[in-house]
Protein backbone atom coordinates (compact mmCIF):
# COMPACT_ATOMS: atom_id res chain seq x y z
CA UNK A 1 0.00 0.00 0.00
CA UNK A 2 2.50 2.58 1.20
CA UNK A 3 5.20 1.59 -2.39
CA UNK A 4 2.21 2.42 -4.31
CA UNK A 5 1.37 5.61 -2.75
CA UNK A 6 5.35 6.69 -3.07
CA UNK A 7 4.98 5.23 -6.57
CA UNK A 8 1.86 7.16 -7.82
CA UNK A 9 3.52 10.09 -6.46
CA UNK A 10 6.98 10.01 -8.12
CA UNK A 11 4.78 9.67 -11.33
CA UNK A 12 3.28 12.98 -10.85
CA UNK A 13 6.49 15.22 -9.76
CA UNK A 14 8.31 13.99 -12.19
CA UNK A 15 7.29 15.80 -15.11
CA UNK A 16 7.24 19.20 -12.92
CA UNK A 17 10.88 18.49 -11.72
CA UNK A 18 11.95 17.49 -15.60
CA UNK A 19 9.95 21.12 -16.27
CA UNK A 20 11.80 22.94 -13.82
CA UNK A 21 15.49 21.87 -14.99
CA UNK A 22 14.64 22.12 -18.04
CA UNK A 23 13.79 26.14 -17.29
CA UNK A 24 17.12 26.24 -15.34
CA UNK A 25 19.13 25.38 -18.17
CA UNK A 26 17.66 27.84 -20.28
CA UNK A 27 18.74 30.49 -17.89
CA UNK A 28 21.89 29.23 -18.05
CA UNK A 29 22.40 29.46 -21.80
CA UNK A 30 20.29 33.26 -22.30
CA UNK A 31 23.06 34.17 -18.97
CA UNK A 32 26.02 32.87 -20.43
CA UNK A 33 26.67 35.19 -23.40
CA UNK A 34 25.50 37.72 -21.44
CA UNK A 35 27.84 37.49 -18.85
CA UNK A 36 30.87 36.96 -21.43
CA UNK A 37 29.86 40.52 -23.64
CA UNK A 38 33.30 41.99 -23.22
CA UNK A 39 33.90 45.13 -25.41
CA UNK A 40 35.95 43.91 -28.59
CA UNK A 41 38.23 45.71 -30.81
CA UNK A 42 37.36 46.38 -33.91
CA UNK A 43 39.64 48.70 -35.32
CA UNK A 44 43.27 50.40 -34.39
CA UNK A 45 44.50 53.63 -36.29
CA UNK A 46 47.86 53.32 -37.56
CA UNK A 47 46.85 49.84 -38.64
CA UNK A 48 48.84 46.85 -36.86
CA UNK A 49 52.06 46.61 -38.98
CA UNK A 50 51.13 49.23 -40.97
CA UNK A 51 53.94 51.45 -42.20
CA UNK A 52 53.53 55.92 -42.01
CA UNK A 53 55.53 58.49 -43.60
CA UNK A 54 55.34 60.24 -40.28
CA UNK A 55 54.82 59.37 -36.58
CA UNK A 56 51.35 60.92 -36.18
CA UNK A 57 50.27 62.60 -33.52
CA UNK A 58 47.80 60.61 -31.66
CA UNK A 59 46.35 56.29 -32.03
CA UNK A 60 43.07 55.81 -32.10
CA UNK A 61 40.96 52.28 -31.23
CA UNK A 62 37.55 51.72 -31.94
CA UNK A 63 35.50 49.28 -30.15
CA UNK A 64 31.94 47.63 -30.04
CA UNK A 65 30.62 49.32 -27.58
CA UNK A 66 31.61 52.50 -25.79
CA UNK A 67 33.70 52.10 -23.03
CA UNK A 68 34.47 52.94 -19.76
CA UNK A 69 37.08 55.86 -18.68
CA UNK A 70 38.25 54.33 -15.35
CA UNK A 71 41.29 51.86 -15.44
CA UNK A 72 41.32 52.78 -19.31
CA UNK A 73 44.77 53.29 -20.38
CA UNK A 74 47.14 53.15 -23.29
CA UNK A 75 51.10 53.58 -23.63
CA UNK A 76 53.14 54.50 -26.66
CA UNK A 77 56.46 52.81 -26.40
CA UNK A 78 59.26 54.61 -29.36
CA UNK A 79 61.91 52.83 -31.24
CA UNK A 80 64.29 53.55 -27.88
CA UNK A 81 61.69 51.81 -25.53
CA UNK A 82 60.84 55.53 -23.70
CA UNK A 83 57.10 56.03 -23.23
CA UNK A 84 56.03 58.97 -25.97
CA UNK A 85 52.13 59.07 -24.60
CA UNK A 86 51.52 62.15 -23.09
CA UNK A 87 48.10 62.55 -21.23
CA UNK A 88 45.26 60.43 -19.74
CA UNK A 89 43.21 58.71 -22.70
CA UNK A 90 40.41 60.69 -24.40
CA UNK A 91 36.92 58.68 -24.71
CA UNK A 92 34.84 59.76 -27.57
CA UNK A 93 31.67 57.24 -28.56
CA UNK A 94 33.25 54.25 -29.05
CA UNK A 95 36.67 55.70 -29.74
CA UNK A 96 39.43 55.67 -27.71
CA UNK A 97 42.71 57.94 -28.59
CA UNK A 98 46.20 58.93 -27.00
CA UNK A 99 47.95 61.76 -27.42
CA UNK A 100 51.64 60.91 -28.69
CA UNK A 101 54.02 64.07 -27.80
CA UNK A 102 57.99 64.72 -27.36
CA UNK A 103 61.10 63.36 -29.34
CA UNK A 104 59.55 61.15 -32.16
CA UNK A 105 62.18 60.15 -34.18
CA UNK A 106 61.83 57.16 -36.84
CA UNK A 107 61.59 53.48 -36.69
CA UNK A 108 59.27 51.06 -34.91
CA UNK A 109 56.63 51.69 -32.76
CA UNK A 110 55.16 49.45 -29.86
CA UNK A 111 51.04 50.59 -28.45
CA UNK A 112 49.86 48.12 -25.14
CA UNK A 113 46.41 49.01 -24.24
CA UNK A 114 43.45 48.52 -21.70
CA UNK A 115 40.10 49.27 -22.01
CA UNK A 116 37.37 48.68 -19.26
CA UNK A 117 34.28 47.66 -20.89
CA UNK A 118 30.36 48.59 -19.85
CA UNK A 119 30.32 45.45 -17.57
CA UNK A 120 33.04 46.39 -15.73
CA UNK A 121 35.83 43.41 -17.37
CA UNK A 122 39.10 44.84 -18.75
CA UNK A 123 40.40 43.93 -22.19
CA UNK A 124 43.47 44.37 -23.14
CA UNK A 125 46.03 44.16 -26.15
CA UNK A 126 49.28 45.03 -28.38
CA UNK A 127 49.93 46.75 -31.54
CA UNK A 128 52.43 48.03 -33.58
CA UNK A 129 53.61 50.54 -36.49
CA UNK A 130 56.37 51.74 -37.83
CA UNK A 131 57.48 55.54 -38.90
CA UNK A 132 59.28 56.54 -41.99
CA UNK A 133 60.25 59.82 -40.58
CA UNK A 134 60.43 60.93 -36.77
CA UNK A 135 58.33 64.07 -35.97
CA UNK A 136 60.37 66.70 -34.37
CA UNK A 137 58.82 67.81 -30.51
CA UNK A 138 56.67 71.20 -30.60
CA UNK A 139 57.57 74.11 -28.15
CA UNK A 140 55.00 74.85 -25.49
CA UNK A 141 55.45 78.61 -26.30
CA UNK A 142 58.25 80.95 -27.71
CA UNK A 143 61.20 82.12 -25.76
CA UNK A 144 62.06 85.66 -26.42
CA UNK A 145 65.38 85.74 -27.33
CA UNK A 146 68.19 88.35 -26.30
CA UNK A 147 68.59 89.76 -30.32
CA UNK A 148 64.73 90.69 -30.16
CA UNK A 149 65.44 92.27 -26.40
CA UNK A 150 68.39 94.51 -27.65
CA UNK A 151 66.21 94.99 -30.76
CA UNK A 152 63.33 96.07 -29.45
CA UNK A 153 65.22 98.34 -26.74
CA UNK A 154 67.22 100.23 -29.54
CA UNK A 155 64.77 102.72 -30.37
CA UNK A 156 64.62 104.13 -27.22
CA UNK A 157 68.66 104.29 -26.57
CA UNK A 158 69.13 106.18 -30.18
CA UNK A 159 66.62 108.66 -28.94
CA UNK A 160 68.68 108.99 -25.26
CA UNK A 161 71.88 109.81 -27.63
CA UNK A 162 70.13 112.59 -29.84
CA UNK A 163 72.02 115.60 -28.88
CA UNK A 164 69.73 117.78 -26.89
CA UNK A 165 69.69 121.61 -28.45
CA UNK A 166 71.78 124.21 -25.84
CA UNK A 167 68.75 127.16 -25.12
CA UNK A 168 69.02 130.45 -26.93
CA UNK A 169 70.80 133.53 -25.54
CA UNK A 170 67.41 135.81 -26.01
CA UNK A 171 65.28 132.97 -24.10
CA UNK A 172 67.49 132.99 -21.55
CA UNK A 173 67.88 136.54 -21.39
CA UNK A 174 63.67 137.32 -20.74
CA UNK A 175 64.34 134.26 -18.66
CA UNK A 176 66.32 135.69 -16.25
CA UNK A 177 64.64 139.00 -16.51
CA UNK A 178 61.12 137.47 -15.49
CA UNK A 179 62.86 135.98 -12.92
CA UNK A 180 64.36 139.32 -11.67
CA UNK A 181 61.31 140.65 -12.18
CA UNK A 182 59.25 138.25 -10.20
CA UNK A 183 61.74 138.42 -7.23
CA UNK A 184 61.64 142.41 -7.02
CA UNK A 185 57.66 142.48 -7.47
CA UNK A 186 57.56 139.88 -4.31
CA UNK A 187 60.10 141.88 -2.36
CA UNK A 188 57.85 145.11 -3.34
CA UNK A 189 54.65 143.15 -1.94
CA UNK A 190 56.73 142.28 1.18
CA UNK A 191 58.09 145.30 2.51
CA UNK A 192 54.81 147.25 1.81
CA UNK A 193 52.31 144.88 3.85
CA UNK A 194 53.84 145.85 7.15
CA UNK A 195 53.03 149.18 6.40
CA UNK A 196 49.40 148.85 5.31
CA UNK A 197 48.86 146.91 8.64
CA UNK A 198 49.93 149.43 11.04
CA UNK A 199 47.93 152.30 8.88
CA UNK A 200 45.23 149.96 9.13
CA UNK A 201 45.69 149.28 12.66
CA UNK A 202 46.06 153.08 13.96
CA UNK A 203 43.17 153.78 11.94
CA UNK A 204 40.76 151.51 14.22
CA UNK A 205 42.15 152.77 17.71
CA UNK A 206 41.45 156.36 16.34
CA UNK A 207 37.78 154.89 14.99
CA UNK A 208 37.70 153.40 19.07
CA UNK A 209 38.71 156.48 20.62
CA UNK A 210 35.97 158.95 18.48
CA UNK A 211 33.26 156.49 19.93
CA UNK A 212 34.58 156.29 23.39
CA UNK A 213 34.60 160.18 23.51
CA UNK A 214 31.01 160.58 21.68
CA UNK A 215 29.64 157.74 24.06
CA UNK A 216 31.10 159.60 27.43
CA UNK A 217 29.37 163.19 25.63
CA UNK A 218 26.22 162.06 24.81
CA UNK A 219 26.08 160.23 28.81
CA UNK A 220 27.16 163.95 30.12
CA UNK A 221 23.98 165.89 28.39
CA UNK A 222 21.80 163.08 29.67
CA UNK A 223 23.03 163.61 33.39
CA UNK A 224 22.83 167.68 33.25
CA UNK A 225 19.20 168.91 34.35
CA UNK A 226 17.05 170.50 31.13
CA UNK A 227 19.84 169.04 28.92
CA UNK A 228 22.01 172.21 29.57
CA UNK A 229 25.89 172.16 28.97
CA UNK A 230 27.83 173.08 31.49
CA UNK A 231 29.99 176.11 31.50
Amino acid sequence: MTWGILGHMRRRTAPAAGLLVGLLLALGVVAAPAAQAHDELVSVDPADGSTVTAVPDHVTLTFEDPAVALGTVIEVKGPDGSVVSTGDAELVDNTVSQAIGGDLPAGAYTVAWRVTSQDGHAVSGTFGFTAEAGALPVPSETPTTGSGVSESASPSATASDAPVAAPSSSASSSASASASSSDSSEGDSGGGSPALLVVGAGLLVGIMFGLLGWMRARRRRASTPGGAQRP
